[in-house]
This record gives structure tokens, C-alpha cells and sequence, in this order.
């Protein structure tokens, strides 16, 4: 509710550096978050790395 209601927003995208054991830089898309439907109504979707299939909201 508080999403769609303006009193939380999507601040500035973080960038990170990620390198692998041998020094290699990775790619930058290499986690892409899943989410169901039912996420689209979330509060928290903003600041959620995705959907883990936990069980936790029912559906």
C-alpha cells in the first residue's frame, strides 16, 4: 500500500564490482529476481531480491 501510495520509492540502482576467484570481472546481469503475481501488490517488492517460493504468503 505504501508503494502505490508514494510513501516509499525506488532510490538510485547500486553498482557493484563483482569479481570471481581468478580476478575475472563477472557480468552484471547474472542474478535476475523471480516474482509471482501475487508480488505485484507488495509493499516491499522495492526492496525485495525476489521470490524464494517459501510459502509464507499462501500463495
Amino acid at each position: 500500500m505504501a508503494y502505490k501510495s508514494g510513501m516509499n520509492f525506488i532510490g538510485k540502482e547500486i553498482n557493484y564490482n563483482l569479481f570471481d576467484s581468478l580476478g575475472n570481472k563477472l557480468k552484471k546481469d547474472i542474478y535476475t529476481p523471480y516474482f509471482k503475481e501475487h508480488c505485484n501488490t507488495c509493499g516491499s517488492k522495492i526492496i525485495c531480491n525476489g521470490c524464494s517460493n517459501c510459502g509464507k504468503c499462501g500463495k
